[in-house]
């Protein structure tokens, strides 16, 4: 076997195991989180309450420790306005915190999407009452939903297609004489 056989024989073989290893650690990771899901432990006001004046912000604790970046809280009132004011923060190790500014009563709708840093999600909507409103009952805020990103999946299959060229060129023997 020449020289440059040797070479691309153990380039694919680095390659192959570099592949296997990641595709493993992948399986480990989904495969640990997917045992427990992520569930909400408390929501400060809770679902439901009735308090006399709007609290500083809404506390979401959760089972894990959550990641604010890749999390939302949305806080809307009765006419659906937005109440919260700044990002979401953290709030120990297992919570986040989203101030909200209101001075009048209200009813709340807290639309929630947390995020863990293992990956695992949870969400919903939570409920709750500033004084004495009378008004009409809370519409849930629209939904929202992550999709993928054109530009990044287009570069994920880029990158797939080149891996596989070099594969294949690795692999291919050269002519003999």
């Amino acid at each position: 076997m020449s020289t440059p056989a040797r070479i691309y024989a153990v380039a694919a073989v680095a390659v192959a195991t570099l592949v296997a290893l990641l595709a493993f650690a992948a399986r480990v990771d989904s495969t640990s989180s997917a045992d427990s899901p992520l569930t909400v432990v408390s929501v400060v006001p809770a679902d439901g309450a009735v308090v006399s004046a709007a609290p500083a912000a809404v506390h979401i604790r959760v089972s894990g420790r959550p990641d604010s970046a890749r999390s939302h809280i949305a806080v809307y009132d009765n006419g659906s306005s937005r109440l919260d004011t700044g990002a979401v923060s953290p709030d120990g190790d297992d919570g986040l915190s989203q101030a909200i500014v209101l001075d009048r009563p209200a009813e709340i709708v807290v639309a929630y999407h947390v995020v863990s840093v293992d990956g695992r999600a949870v969400s919903g909507t939570v409920r709750f009452t500033v004084g004495a409103t009378g008004g009409p009952a809370v519409s849930p805020p629209t939904a929202h939903a992550h999709s993928v990103d054109p530009f990044g999946a287009t570069l994920l299959v880029i990158d797939g297609i080149a891996l596989l060229v070099v594969v294949l060129l690795l692999f291919r023997r050269p002519a003999r004489a």
